[in-house]
This record gives structure tokens, sequence and C-alpha cells, in this order.
């Protein structure tokens, strides 16, 4: 997208041309107020792009998930798929997006992803670097040690459970493997069941 004398490049997988398209209009107007320059940084969804310079064009970045974060890619197919993900589920069930940031906090008991049925459910967040989510096993009723962990350390271990973090406060998700098996509001209603 052209701003000026500068080219805001979004790169990303093909399929997801029109998500970057939708991207690439809300950051050409923060472009066009001046609000968008080298080092930039946006949060978009789970994920946060980094704006770099180079020659006359403005590249958005993303971190890199699967290995260090603290490192960027020219590649943003992740973050895109991920809000298309999260919108679409949020879409599905009826509800608004709470967002959960990569670098959020989240509690895990010790073991519990690589459990076939777990469960996933959000409190109100403590502070900000709190995603509010715990993890634990739904086949392992009773105290369980637990761990701090972070959000994006869900892309290497058990990335299907991505999708439902942008669920509200008070939301509890059961999964059997990588499939969504419920969804209970806070009234305790399976959305997933009636949608």
């Amino acid at each position: 997208m052209n701003i000026g004398a500068r080219t805001l490049v979004a790169c990303c997988d093909p399929a997801l041309h029109i998500q970057a398209e939708s991207v690439l209009h809300l950051l050409g107007e923060l472009a066009e107020h001046g609000s968008l320059r080298e080092g930039s940084r946006i949060r978009l969804g789970l994920s946060q792009l980094t704006v770099r310079a180079r020659d006359n064009q403005l590249l958005l970045l993303q971190p890199r998930f699967e290995a260090d974060v603290r490192e960027l890619s020219d590649d943003i197919t992740q973050t895109l798929s991920l809000l298309a993900d999260q919108a679409a589920l949020a879409q599905q069930l009826g509800v608004a997006i709470q967002p959960t940031s990569f670098d959020h906090r989240m509690v895990v008991a010790c073991g519990a992803l690589a459990h076939a049925h777990i469960y996933l459910e959000r409190s109100e967040p403590t502070d900000d670097n709190d995603s509010g989510w715990y993890i634990g096993p739904a086949d392992e009723p009773g105290e369980v040690e637990c761990e701090h962990r972070r959000v994006y350390e869900l892309v290497r271990e058990r990335p299907a459970l991505l999708r439902v973090l942008g669920l509200p406060s008070g939301y509890l998700v059961a999964f059997e493997g990588d499939a969504i098996k419920t969804v209970l509001d806070t009234r305790d209603q399976d959305l997933w069941a009636a949608s």
C-alpha cells in the first residue's frame, strides 16, 4: 500500500491477502497521521507487529514465535492466521474478543499440555502481564502443581489452543486433542453445542 513516498508492506501467505489488506488499511491511517515509523510497535490480536524501514518501504514484522520471540520475521502469516481464527470463533459463538498478548503469563498445570483431555478457563487478569488463562488436565481432578508460562510457548507445544485465547473472562473451553469439545460461557451454557 502506497503512503506518500513510501510503501507499507505486509508479506504473508497469499490465502490471507484479504486479512493483509485490512491490516494495511488500518495501519495506513496511522501512517497518514505520522504515527507509524521505524520501530513502531502495534498490538494486533495475540501478536505485535514491528515496523522496519528499508529504502522507501515500511515493512511489517512479527515475532518468531516458533524460535525466539525477540527475533523478528518479515512474514506475518502467523499473526494474520491467528487473527482470522480467533475472529471466526468469536463470530461463531457470538461473543466479543478479549485479546490475549503473546507475552502474557498463563498458569499451566504441570504436564497438562501433554494430556489429550484438557480444559482452559479464563478468570479476570490480575495485572497487565496476566492473561487470566489456566490450563489443566480434564481427566485428573484434584490438586496439581502449576507453573507460569508465556502464551507464545503454546505455538511450539499446543498451537490448536491459540484460537480460543480471545474468549472473554469467565469462559471455559474443553479440548480433546486439538478439537474443541465444549465452550461454557459465564452462565455455564455450552455455546459450542449451540453453534
